[in-house]
């Protein structure tokens, strides 16, 4: 099951809106609830499904988007955030297993452990990315694509993109509103540098006019 939203209880030891702390993960919250799903378009080559739910105090309407021409599947996503001390992530479980994960950076990309086995590692539970990351084994790979979402967890088999915070300082509810980003899934066969991972994550940040 991809696209799995997570909620976290989220609460620094220090620098509330900059930090998150790795027992973040010890302490999930209830998930999304009240979901449902209809069919918003389903004609020429374009597809998509409306999902709406709420998850903590908050709403979310998403649209599900698969254009025929291309593959990628988009997250068109806008939430009503109304949280306190909350960190919001989304999983993507795949069948890639790799022992390094890439992620862009400002000239290239960085790879990043997949596993905690070492204690240099468990430090890089969240690593920076830009518009993409991506687990790939040589012959098969998966991307996990966005437009405005700079941090990821990379754990084992699973992308899991950071959405949403709500920190308490230095500004009470600071994020707290109306937020609408999109991220997006692509799988993708041989390797990472035969790809079009870097031309989709620069399309879809990027469209054409």
């Amino acid at each position: 099951p991809m696209n799995h939203l997570m909620m976290y209880k989220d609460v620094p030891r220090l620098f509330d809106a900059w930090d998150i702390d790795s027992h973040y993960i010890d302490q999930e919250l209830p998930g999304i609830r009240n979901a449902e799903v209809k069919i918003l378009k389903a004609e020429g080559i374009d597809v998509s499904l409306l999902l709406t739910g709420e998850i903590g105090n908050s709403k979310i309407t998403q649209e599900i988007y698969l254009c025929g021409e291309s593959d990628r599947v988009e997250f068109r996503t806008t939430v009503d955030w109304q949280e306190l001390h909350r960190l919001l992530k989304v999983s993507f479980p795949s069948r890639v297993y790799t022992e390094n994960g890439i992620n862009e950076i400002q000239f290239g990309y960085a790879e990043r452990p997949t596993h905690r086995s070492r204690k240099f590692d468990q430090d890089r539970f969240e690593v920076c990315n830009h518009r993409y990351s991506a687990l790939c084994d040589g012959s098969h790979g998966f991307a996990l694509l966005n437009d405005c979402k700079y941090g990821i967890s990379l754990n084992k088999n699973a992308l899991e993109l950071t959405l949403l915070r709500a920190p308490a300082s230095p500004e009470m509810q600071a994020d707290n509103g109306l937020q609408s980003f999109t991220y997006a899934a692509y799988p993708f066969e041989g390797n990472f540098s035969e790809s079009d991972v870097v031309r989709e994550g620069l399309d879809l940040n990027v469209p054409a006019r």
